[in-house]
């Protein structure tokens, strides 16, 4: 038998050619029946023919891809640009699908997935564009209005910030949202500008500014004692940095000064005026009030004081009057008044009175401004006086 096959291989390699041509449908559903009945078996084998010959196999895949980079390059290339025409052609379409398989509800959810996630749960047809392209520009295509920022993203065990080189290149796409021009410009910037900047995780992840800095920059020479400092006077500074910028791009190139002691503005005392922000040039000066009276944390504080401490007024007289009226009616109650009850009796019930109307009005005016608080974001100068005048006097 097997001299036969030797001497007749090419009449036999024919006729094999010949039956698979004009059977090939039924060999092709015969093989998937066959592998889906010995699904089980194949995988084993399939495994322990991997264990038995895995530096083999890693061998001649490495000297595979050695010997044909350009072609695997090429293919790669070519499935990347034939994705990307895909994402462009459709992208509300696969978005919908994305969304859909991996309930999102808002552009923000997708910080949230690692890039092993997102292939872990897609289906395959959508999958194969995350495989063939990275992350960013597959979002980028799928959302062309949304400013994603990469350090919101979550990263997988294999893709953290261990390589200095992507740290880097992160802090260059939040540098222009700080203001930051050169090295020395990150000792004005506060930890929370950066976390705002979109750098929540990769700071936890070092813990400090000093330790990211000293990471990404190895070769500058860090202080950490000033990197670490509180009162940076970062938003003054970054106040200072945008306006230089505005002036900048109209032509003019006066840097400003910061807390500049002004040679011929004093104030009663005789003492310089100190201005936040000094533009020499143009003879502008700036005055940075902090974000304290702006912000609606800091009015809703004082507010909310100032309405308790009046709650508490009204009810310590409320509390005062009725004792009074309690005490005078007891006075009334008996057959002999003397001069000495009288004074007293009529003087502390209408001072009681007076007090108790005084605060009763105190109290109802700062309830309508506690609500003007809750129903408005911003405070015009009208409800502010009331509010200050109000809260001094209680």
């Amino acid at each position: 038998m097997a001299q036969y096959r030797q001497d007749n291989k090419e009449k036999i390699d024919q006729t094999r050619s010949r039956y698979l041509s004009e059977n090939k449908e039924r060999v092709t559903a015969y093989q998937k029946s066959w592998a889906a009945s010995h699904k089980e078996e194949i995988a084993k084998k399939r495994a322990a023919y991997k264990m038995a010959n895995k530096e083999r196999i890693r061998e001649a895949g490495k000297a595979y891809r050695e010997e044909n980079k350009h072609i695997i390059s090429l293919k790669a290339q070519a499935r990347a640009n034939l994705a990307e025409k895909e994402l462009e052609a459709c992208p509300l379409k696969i978005r919908q699908e994305m969304e859909m398989a991996l309930n999102i509800e808002s552009p923000e959810d997708w910080y949230n997935f690692t890039r092993t996630q997102i292939t872990k749960e897609l289906p395959l047809p959508l999958r194969g564009y995350f495989q063939v392209l990275s992350r960013d520009r597959v979002l980028e295509l799928l959302y062309p209005e949304e400013n994603w920022v990469k350090g919101k993203f979550c990263f997988s065990s294999n893709d953290t910030w261990k390589n200095p080189e992507h740290v880097r290149d992160f802090l260059k796409t939040i540098e222009p949202r700080l203001g930051i021009r050169e090295m020395d410009d990150w000792y004005r910037v506060s930890k929370k500008q950066i976390l705002e900047a979109g750098a929540v995780r990769v700071l936890s992840a070092f813990g400090s500014i000093y330790s990211l800095l000293k990471f990404a920059y190895p070769n500058f020479p860090w202080n950490e004692d000033e990197l670490s400092k509180r009162k940076k006077k970062s938003t003054q500074w970054y106040l200072k940095v945008s306006m230089q910028s505005l002036l900048e791009e109209r032509g003019n190139s006066d840097t400003g000064i910061e807390n500049y002691l002004h040679p011929d503005l004093f104030w009663s005392g005789k003492r310089n005026i100190e201005l936040d922000i000094w533009f020499q040039n143009l003879n502008l000066a700036v005055e940075y009030q902090g974000i304290y009276f702006i912000s609606s944390g800091s009015r809703f504080f004082s507010f909310t004081f100032s309405f308790l401490l009046s709650s508490f007024c009204f009810l310590f007289f409320l509390f005062l009057f009725l004792s009074l009226q309690y005490q005078h009616y007891l006075l009334l109650d008996t057959t002999i008044l003397t001069p000495k009850h009288q004074f007293p009796s009529t003087f502390s019930f209408l001072l009681s009175s007076f007090c108790f109307l005084f605060f009763l009005f105190l109290f109802l005016s700062l309830q309508y401004q506690h609500y003007l608080l809750l129903d408005t974001t911003i405070l015009t100068p009208k409800h502010q006086f009331p509010s200050t005048f109000s809260f001094l006097l209680s």
